[in-house]
């Protein structure tokens, strides 16, 4: 939590190889099936964290982005 900056679960992460140590460069819902706490879509029409991992898997780079998440907070 402390070197993501995840506030509630579920929320992912991502990060790549850099110079400097690992980079993140996505943080946020992994898709946006949940719309608010107790209502949910039936599918997920946008799939975030499937796009930044196709991206990299595919040898692209990735703009550094957050995506509000839907969840339980987690106590620090």
């Amino acid at each position: 939590m402390a070197l993501t900056g995840a506030t509630v679960t579920p929320e992912a992460a991502v990060f790549v190889p850099d110079a400097d140590g690992p980079r993140m460069v996505y943080r946020g819902r992994i898709d946006d099936r949940a719309v608010e706490i107790g209502r949910t879509r039936p599918r997920a029409t946008t799939r975030d964290l499937e796009q930044v991992l196709e991206a990299l898997a595919a040898g692209g780079t990735v703009a550094p982005r957050t995506t509000p998440a839907v969840g339980c907070f987690i106590s620090p």
